[in-house]
C-alpha cells in the first residue's frame, strides 16, 4: 500500500520545527564540530537533547525520508534548472535528509541560488542538506565556479596549506550559492596505477600523505561554513575495476587495509570528522556476509551494505560515531545486483544513516518510485526485519549534525557579488597551480625566450586553448602556431613542424585502457611527433596533463611537466575565456617561460609501462622533482 502524507502530519511536523528553531534561538551552539555527542548524565549534551526530543514527534516515514539524499538531475528529459509545479511536489510533500546538485541543477550562480531558494522555502520539515561534489580538478559541479587546481595537484605543491587554500575557495562560492556540504576531500590512496575512476581525485599513493592533504582540505571547507565528507570508505584506491560500472573487489587482509586505505580515515577520524561516504567494493577476506543478488547468485556484500565493515569496523573498532552516507545507489556496483528496496535495507541494517540517489527523480513517474520504496521500508520495520531502533538511531545523528552545523540558524545569507569574489579565486587558483606544476626532466629546452618559435599542440580545443590564453598572458609578440592535436590529421601538424624551435604538446593519461594501441592512439601519435620534430632539430616539451604515468612513455623528450588535471579553456565568441577555466596547463607555460619556478615534486612513483600494463619498476619516484 502507498503511503501518503497527511494534513495533520505536515502541520505537526511544521509546528515541531518552529518549536525547535525558537528553542535553538536561546542557545549557544557550536557550528561545525564532530557530531560525536557526549552521552553521559554528568555532562547533559544540550544538542542531544533537542535531536531527542525532535524525534519523538516523528513519525515513521518522516524518519525514513529524513534518511534519503535525492537527486533531481533532469526534469522530463531537460536540465532541472529552475522549480515547476510537478517537480515542487518533491520538496513540499516529502521530508528528505538532502539534495544533491549535479552541474545539470548549477547553471550560473543567480540561476543556482534561486533553485536552492525554491527547494529550501517549499521544504516545511527538517532543513535540508544540500550537498554537490566539488571536489576541484577534474571533479567539479559548478560550470561557472572556480576551477581549483586538484587533489593530485595539490599533494605535488609540497604544501598542505595550498589544499586548505583551495578548500575555502570551493566552500566561499558553495556557501555564497546555499550548499551546504562538499563531497569531498577524496580520502582514496591511489595505490593502483591501473585504477579506473580515482586517479588524479586522489592526493597520492602514499597514505601519510592523502592524510595529511585531507585533513588540511578539510579545515578550508569547515572553516568556511561548509560541511565535509570523505570518500570512499574504505578506501577506493587500489581498485581496477569503475564502481559506477562495476562492482570492484579487493583482496586484502584487514592487516594491509589497515597500512594502507584505512589511515586517512583512522586520521581524519580523530581529527573530528563527522561525515564518511561509504565504497561499493567487495573485500572477500574481510566480510564473509553475502546475500543473494536478483540473478539468484550468492555474492559478497560490498563495503556499503556490510554490517560488519560499517558497524563493527568503522563504528566499533575505529570508534567513528559521526554520519555515514552511502555512495550512490544507482550506481552499477549496486543497482545491477539488487532491486532498491533490497539494497536499501541493507544498507539501513549495516549502519549506513544516509541512502545516496535511492531513486531515479526525473519526471512523475518518481512519485510511484518513492512511495513504493517507502512502503517497502516501513514493511522491514513492522515485520522486525529493520529494528525501528536501527532507524532512530541514524535519524539521531542526522538531526544532531544538522543541529551542530547550524542547519536551523535562520540567518539571512549575505548578498556576495560573485563574479568579484570568482575573480579573485581566479587569482589564488593560479598562484597555487603554480605550485603545483612539476618538472622531471629538462634537457636546456626551457626557460623559452621571446624569439623562440613555437609550436603549441593540445590535445583537444580546451588545451589548446588553454595554452595560447597563457602564452598571450606572457605578454611577449603573439607569433607561436596554436593547433589541435587530430590523431588521424598527423600530417597537418608535420607541415606546422619547419621552422620551428620548440613544440610544446599536451598528454592526457587517465586509463590503462591508454596503453593498447587498438584503444588509443594517442600515445603512439604524441611518441611519432617527438621523432618527427628532432628530425627537425626542434626542442620537444611534452607537459602530462593528467595522471603522471605516461611520463615514462615520453623519455625522448627534452623536457618533462606534470601538472594533474586537464581541464582546458573555452573562448566566446569575442575571444575571451567562457565559463569553467583550468589554471594547471597555464601554470606550466608560465614555468616554461620563467615567470613561475615549477618546484612541485610527483606526489606518487611512476611505475614503467610495459605492452598494456604496469611492471613493478619505478622510473620516476614519488617525491622526485627538478628544481630550476
Amino acid at each position: 500500500m502507498a503511503l501518503r502524507k497527511t494534513l495533520n502530519r505536515d502541520t505537526d511536523l511544521s509546528f515541531m520545527m518552529k518549536k525547535m528553531v525558537a528553542v535553538l534561538a536561546c542557545m549557544s551552539l557550536a557550528g561545525c564540530g564532530s557530531t560525536a555527542a557526549s552521552r553521559t548524565e554528568e555532562t547533559p549534551d544540550p544538542v542531544l537533547a533537542q535531536a531527542q526530543d525532535m524525534l519523538s514527534s516523528m513519525s515513521l516515514e518522516d524518519k525514513l525520508e529524513q534518511m534519503m539524499v535525492i537527486s533531481v538531475e533532469t526534469w522530463n528529459g531537460n536540465d532541472f534548472t529552475e522549480m515547476n509545479e510537478e517537480a515542487s511536489r518533491l520538496f513540499s510533500d516529502y521530508h528528505f535528509g538532502g539534495i544533491t546538485l549535479f552541474a545539470q541543477n548549477l547553471a550560473d550562480d543567480e540561476q543556482a541560488s534561486s533553485l536552492i531558494s525554491d527547494m529550501n522555502a517549499l521544504n516545511t520539515g527538517v532543513p535540508y542538506m544540500i550537498a554537490t561534489d566539488q571536489e576541484g580538478g577534474y571533479v567539479t559541479r559548478l560550470s561557472f565556479g572556480t576551477d581549483t587546481p586538484g587533489n593530485m595537484a595539490l599533494c605535488a605543491s609540497g604544501n598542505s596549506e595550498n589544499a586548505e587554500k583551495a578548500a575555502s575557495i570551493i566552500a566561499e562560492e558553495l556557501s555564497a550559492l546555499g550548499i551546504n556540504t562538499d563531497f569531498a576531500p577524496d580520502a582514496d590512496v591511489n595505490s593502483n596505477p591501473s585504477n579506473p575512476v580515482i586517479g588524479i581525485r586522489s592526493f597520492s599513493d602514499d597514505p601519510d600523505l592523502v592524510s595529511t592533504y585531507s585533513r588540511a582540505y578539510r579545515k578550508g571547507l569547515e572553516e568556511n561554513n561548509t560541511g565535509s565528507c570523505l570518500k570512499h570508505f574504505p578506501g577506493h584506491g587500489n581498485t581496477d575495476t569503475d564502481s559506477h560500472t562495476g562492482l570492484p573487489s579487493v583482496n586484502e587482509t584487514y592487516e594491509q587495509l589497515q597500512e594502507t586505505d584505512l589511515k586517512p580515515f583512522i586520521d581524519n577520524i580523530q581529527d573530528g570528522a563527522d561525515l564518511i561516504m561509504t565504497a561499493h567494493i567487495q573485500y572477500p577476506l574481510i566480510m564473509e556476509e553475502t546475500a543473494e543478488n536478483i540473478n539468484g547468485e550468492e555474492i559478497v556484500l560490498p563495503a556499503s551494505l556490510s554490517r560488519h565493515m560499517i558497524t563493527d569496523i568503522l563504528r566499533g573498532e575505529l570508534g567513528y560515531e559521526g554520519l555515514v552516507i552511502t555512495d550512490s545507489l544507482r550506481m552499477d556496483a549496486v543497482s545491477a545486483d539488487f532491486a532498491i528496496e533490497d539494497a536499501c535495507r541493507l544498507a539501513i541494517n549495516a549502519g549506513d544513516d544516509l541512502l545516496l540517489m535511492p531513486v531515479t527523480c526525473n519526471d512523475g513517474t518518481c512519485y510511484e518510485q518513492l512511495d513504493a520504496l517507502l512502503a517497502s521500508l516501513t514493511e522491514d520495520v513492522n515485520d522486525k526485519v529493520i529494528p525501528e531502533e536501527r532507524i532512530d538511531a541514524s535519524v539521531l545523528r542526522i538531526l544532531e549534525y544538522k543541529i551542530r552545523h547550524g542547519y536551523f540558524d535562520q540567518k539571512d545569507k549575505a548578498s556576495v557579488d560573485f563574479e568579484i569574489m570568482q575573480k579573485q579565486h581566479e587569482t589564488e587558483s593560479r598562484t597555487i597551480a603554480r605550485d603545483c606544476v612539476s618538472v622531471v626532466k629538462n634537457e636546456d629546452a626551457f626557460p623559452l625566450k621571446e624569439e623562440d618559435r613555437v609550436l603549441f599542440l593540445g590535445v583537444n580545443e580546451r588545451q589548446t586553448n588553454a595554452l595560447k590564453h597563457a602564452y598571450r598572458q606572457q605578454d611577449l609578440q603573439d607569433d607561436a602556431v596554436y593547433m589541435n592535436f587530430d590523431w588521424g590529421r598527423a600530417e597537418d601538424v608535420e607541415s606546422q613542424l619547419e621552422g620551428k624551435d620548440v613544440l610544446v604538446l599536451t598528454s592526457w593519461y587517465d586509463d590503462i585502457s591508454q596503453l593498447d594501441p587498438k584503444e588509443s592512439v594517442m600515445i603512439p601519435a604524441i611518441q611519432n611527433m617527438i621523432k618527427k620534430a628532432h628530425e627537425q632539430n626542434m626542442k620537444v616539451i611534452v607537459i602530462s596533463t593528467a595522471l603522471p604515468y605516461d611520463l615514462g612513455l615520453y623519455e625522448e623528450a627534452d623536457a618533462l611537466l606534470a601538472v594533474y588535471n586537464p581541464t582546458g579553456i573555452s573562448f566566446d565568441k569575442d575571444g575571451g575565456v567562457w565559463g569553467l577555466a583550468g589554471e594547471n596547463i597555464p601554470a606550466a607555460v608560465d614555468v616554461l617561460y620563467g615567470t613561475a619556478e615549477g618546484k612541485g615534486s610527483l606526489p606518487v612513483n611512476v611505475p614503467k609501462a610495459e605492452g598494456m600494463s604496469f611492471t613493478d619498476e619505478i622510473v620516476y619516484t614519488r617525491g622526485f622533482c627538478l628544481q630550476n
